[in-house]
């Protein structure tokens, strides 16, 4: 398949993924830092999810505000 007909997820790559391909959608999931994490529980807790799109694949998508998860 090529580029343009898939789905690439990139963990950290910032600076390096936006040359993979111009239509792209830029997740970025936030955790408050600071405290213990519950190692029994470690998944618990708020986090912020932020959707920016970009290139012609987005131009007029409405994505979702910031979200709490």
């Amino acid at each position: 398949a090529a580029l343009e007909d898939s789905v690439t997820v990139v963990e950290w790559g910032e600076g390096t993924a936006e040359q993979l391909s111009e239509d792209r959608l830029h997740v970025t999931i936030r955790r408050r830092r600071g405290g213990e994490i519950d190692m029994e529980a470690p998944d618990a807790g708020v986090r912020s999810v932020s959707f920016v799109g970009h290139g012609p694949r987005w131009a007029g998508v409405a994505l979702a505000a910031d979200a709490e998860a």
